[in-house]
């Protein structure tokens, strides 16, 4: 039907059509084809701070990209009579640049011209959103991009899955081909893990899941994977939602690393069974040497030969300390060391040990004292070798590193616990190399040990030693002072 002008067109008055509008939550709006009259009705100057009554008076607000779609599209609707609809910005002085959607049709008048009613609603807020949006799925991107990660989301059931860029980087598959169906991502799966997969898939919590996947040309990558179930506010599981890595090169560096502890530990085991061996072998023609020396000891011998068999003999018990070090330290390694359960009298190891080295001490002018307190009475449960062995090596350190004064080995106790201790007035040693000392092969003074000798062994076998009859062993120490080492043994009392 023909429009008898602008004026006969718009019956209703400008307010109601103004409030009608604002209702719907856009601008109506005419303009004459012939007159390029335009008439607006909202709150234009409001928001945009001018008042047009015609298209070229409305130009200078919109945004310059958008300007000449905008004239274009209503010149030819105007032209030709057709409605259409475009987009476009229009700054408000207040608000910055807001978006428009834009809809008009075109009604011929009764003057033969063309009129062109339209409506135009603020999408600001909507385009926005959008654009957040984008921004926020470019960023999951390039996250997922460094990361190595992909993402994939589908119904409660398994079905209508999406799959991120990186899924099909990481599957190997062309976007082109969209996501697989749960039965072909099922079928890319390596056979021994696919009921793995399967029970997770059916499992509602929270899980971390590493699977293969077999490649067409039968190329096995490593996958790391997690996945939840999004539940809506009723309970109900509504999507299952999951990320996914390829960890093929951290697998084969573990395996690496493996394979290289395994080589260590064989070469270790190889190379304790080695210095066990040797170590008994050696021993057992040495034992014959003190044995002998011993005999010899007890004859008539004149001064100058008693003299050399003194030091013949201290040097082979020196050498007999190394070995027990060498072959403690060998079964400790290979973990064949066995503890006993036999008789321990702590009298005669503490008083065998003063024997054996008060020889070496005396010749140094250095008093070797032995305290035993009621406490450390009576036989005891446990492994007199290993404690035997841990006492030798503390009072040799004693002896070996005190130049003068004395060195005092203690004992005590109660009914379950033995406690041994040997003090020196030697060098001392610094707060922060106490905890080196039960290193093993660690020498705190080079020049010590061109001078008195060592492996470096004797503490660190004590505190392996200890550590196995679930002991302790702790150190007190004052530079110049000298030090003591005490030993704790759960050890009971036998009746």
């Amino acid at each position: 039907m023909p429009y008898d002008g602008l004026g006969d067109a718009l019956t209703f008055p400008d307010e109601f059509i103004r409030h009608l509008g604002e209702g719907a939550g856009v601008w109506l709006w005419s303009l004459e084809g012939a007159t390029g009259e335009l008439r607006i009705f909202g709150e234009v100057e409001t928001i945009l701070g001018v008042s047009p009554r015609t298209l070229p008076e409305l130009m200078p607000v919109v945004h310059i990209e958008d300007a000449p779609a905008l004239q274009a599209a209503l010149g030819e609707a105007a032209a030709q009579g057709l409605g259409g609809q475009v987009r476009c910005r229009l700054r408000s002085p207040e608000h910055g640049w807001l978006h428009f959607h834009v809809t008009y049709s075109a009604q011929t008048n009764g003057a033969g011209g063309v009129t062109l009613f339209g409506a135009s609603r603020d999408v600001t807020v909507e385009v926005l959103k959008t654009q957040m949006a984008d921004e926020a799925l470019r960023r999951a991107g390039l996250a997922e991009s460094i990361a190595g990660v992909g993402y994939w989301r589908s119904a409660a059931d398994g079905s209508n899955l999406e799959w991120s860029d990186n899924m099909y980087r990481l599957y190997r598959r062309d976007p082109a081909l969209g996501p697989p169906t749960r039965e072909e991502a099922l079928s890319a799966i390596h056979p021994d893990d696919l009921e793995r997969v399967k029970d997770s898939w059916r499992r509602d919590d929270l899980e971390d899941l590493e699977f293969r996947i077999v490649g067409e040309a039968g190329q096995v990558r490593h996958m790391a994977a997690r996945k939840l179930r999004e539940v809506n506010a009723y309970g109900a599981v509504t999507a299952q939602f999951g990320i996914c890595m390829d960890v093929s090169a951290a697998k084969a560096t573990e395996a690496e690393l493996i394979q290289a502890k395994q080589a260590a530990e064989a070469s270790t085991a190889a190379k304790s069974t080695f210095l066990a061996t040797m170590s008994h072998e050696i021993r057992t023609p040495l034992n014959g040497i003190l044995g002998m020396a011993q005999i010899m000891a007890l004859g008539d011998l004149p001064a100058p030969q008693r003299e050399r068999l003194r030091v013949l003999a201290g040097a082979g018990e020196s050498l007999l300390l190394l070995l027990n070090d060498a072959l403690g330290l060998s079964r400790l390694e290979t973990g064949m060391l066995e503890l006993e359960r036999g008789v321990v009298d702590v009298a005669e190891i503490a008083g065998g040990a003063r024997m054996l080295f008060e020889a070496i001490a005396s010749d140094k002018d250095v008093s070797l004292e032995l305290t035993l307190a009621p406490g450390a009475g009576g036989r005891r449960r446990g492994d007199a070798l290993r404690v035997r062995q841990v006492l030798h090596n503390l009072l040799s350190n004693a002896v070996k590193f005190t130049s003068h004064g004395r060195v005092t080995i203690a004992a005590d106790g109660d009914a379950r616990t033995l406690v041994l201790s040997v003090s020196d007035t030697g060098p001392g040693i610094a707060e922060a190399d106490r905890q080196r000392v039960f290193e093993r092969f660690v020498q705190l003074d080079a020049s010590n040990t061109r001078r008195h000798g060592g492996s470096g062994l004797g503490l660190a076998i004590c505190a392996e030693l200890v550590a196995a009859m679930n002991g302790s062993i702790g150190l007190d120490s004052v530079v110049g002072q000298g030090s003591t080492f005490t030993v704790r043994l759960p050890m009971p009392r036998l009746a």
